[in-house]
């Protein structure tokens, strides 16, 4: 529980698309639970895309059963989840049963680079090594800034990423974030999408820069060079790479 977010933001379950996207915007998180039928559910920012490019006006009529985490585990445990269950965000409950914060990928990162169990054999790296040596999958997928945000969607969501790189002027990013920011706005499908710049990486680089900058800067992707081209650097792919997960089992 140390390295969750508290008090935790929650949501009726009945509110509009925008609405949902303008919260998560406000307070910067990328889920937020709710209940239904007094069951605990979960809405993401990848659930709202999804809703968004189906035509979904609200979330009254979405349900999606919370996968938990009790205040009791530890944060390899919360990984080990986040990692079988392909999700990025786990509610904590207590031992009366109530949700006492949210633990995300990227909460999960912070906890295995500054605690002792850095050096257990549950690592397979000191922090030293490159990024090539340590992240097994680059994606190169970029896209021009007249890129609308339902085309940029649409690639998201055939590509499975949370993240694209932007050709213009600059090299830039546009992420899941960024495009909920947009849907809170009520920006138009059609609107052209606004990339961000983000700190660019060398493939040589210690993967230790590559923490630094994501906890220092609160960003959930990197766009890293080899010279040539550019790739995205995801913080789930990076802790995926950086935990021997097969030791959980």
């Amino acid at each position: 529980t140390r390295y969750m977010n508290k008090p935790v933001i929650m949501c009726s379950g009945i509110e509009k698309i925008h609405e949902v996207a303008k919260i998560m915007t406000i307070f910067n998180i990328a889920s937020l639970p709710f209940y239904r039928n007094d069951k605990l559910n979960i809405v993401t920012e990848s659930d709202i895309v999804r809703l968004y490019l189906n035509g979904e006006k609200d979330i009254s009529n979405f349900e999606n059963p919370a996968i938990t985490i009790t205040e009791k585990e530890t944060i390899f445990d919360a990984i080990k989840i986040m990692l079988e269950k392909d999700i990025g965000h786990l509610p904590v409950i207590s031992v009366k049963g109530e949700v006492i914060g949210m633990l995300s990928i990227r909460d999960c990162l912070r906890g295995i680079s500054v605690t002792d169990v850095i050096n257990t054999k549950l690592l397979l790296f000191k922090g030293t090594e490159s990024i090539k040596d340590v992240v097994k999958d680059f994606r190169h997928i970029l896209v021009d800034e007249n890129t609308t945000l339902v085309d940029a969607l649409k690639i998201m969501s055939r590509e499975k990423v949370k993240g694209l790189i932007v050709q213009g002027e600059k090299i830039g990013i546009f992420t899941i974030r960024d495009a909920i920011r947009m849907i809170g706005n009520s920006s138009k499908e059609d609107e052209k999408i606004k990339p961000r710049e983000v700190p660019i990486l060398s493939i040589n680089d210690e993967i230790n820069k590559a923490i630094g900058l994501m906890l220092q800067h609160n960003l959930r992707h990197l766009i890293i060079t080899d010279g040539n081209n550019y790739y995205l650097l995801q913080v789930k792919e990076l802790v995926k790479d950086m935990i021997w997960v097969e030791k959980f089992v």
